[in-house]
């Protein structure tokens, strides 16, 4: 059960450190405009967080409807308010709030690493009955 735990740790923290690279790059490569907010969830009890969706014109004049992926406003925003947010040119709707934080990426990774290790440690010992 604890190897378990650990590879579920694992493929966690992985799925989490990819999203928060994809993230980053969003931020360092992207597009930066602004989007007016068409709608706005409070998911409280909900894993997922808030969901906030955008509405934009992309480069070449598309009209864009996304939500945004990660975003760091406090309070949220509501219905209709202008916003400002970095997208991905070749996948608009790949949507970051601009202005969000990455540098916790390093902690996160070294975190589930010592998780998985500590986890998979103790599987084996039990395991091999110590």
């Amino acid at each position: 059960m604890t190897l378990l735990a650990a590879l579920v740790m694992l493929v966690l923290g992985g799925w989490q450190v990819a999203h928060l690279l994809a993230v980053k790059d969003i931020l360092r490569h992207g597009v930066p405009t602004v989007a007016t907010v068409t709608d706005v969830q409070r998911r409280l009890k909900s894993p997922l967080g808030d969901r906030v969706v955008v509405e934009f014109t992309s480069l070449g004049d598309h009209r864009v409807v996304a939500e945004v992926s990660e975003f760091g406003w406090s309070p949220l925003p509501a219905r209709g308010d202008q916003v400002q947010i970095t997208y991905r040119a070749g996948d608009p709707e790949s949507v970051v709030g601009t202005g969000v934080e990455t540098d916790h990426l390093p902690f996160l990774a070294a975190l589930t690493g010592a998780f998985a290790v500590v986890l998979t440690w103790d599987g084996i010992r039990r395991w091999l009955g110590s």
